[in-house]
């Protein structure tokens, strides 16, 4: 299962309780509460190395790059039975 972090600063609660495969509750249900802080802070880095085909020189044009990116932060979750 894959969960997202919250964006919004403050404390964010999720109530959780498994289910079997046919959809029936069992267990006690849980808590998990987030925190998240101002002083989160972002880290780039990247390396373009670019494979041509074709070595040009001399060439007058416009090169348009394109850049995927994933975003991964990190944090510590400890549920509360």
């Amino acid at each position: 299962m894959n969960l997202v972090a919250p964006l919004t600063k403050g404390t964010h609660t999720g109530y959780w309780i498994l289910q079997n495969a046919n959809g029936q509750s069992f267990g006690a249900s849980f808590y998990v509460t987030i925190v998240v802080s101002s002083s989160l802070t972002a880290t780039t880095t990247g390396t373009i190395t670019p494979t041509p085909d074709v070595v040009a020189t001399n060439v007058a044009g416009t090169l348009t790059a394109i850049a995927n990116a994933t975003a991964t932060a990190l944090a510590s979750i400890t549920p509360v039975p």
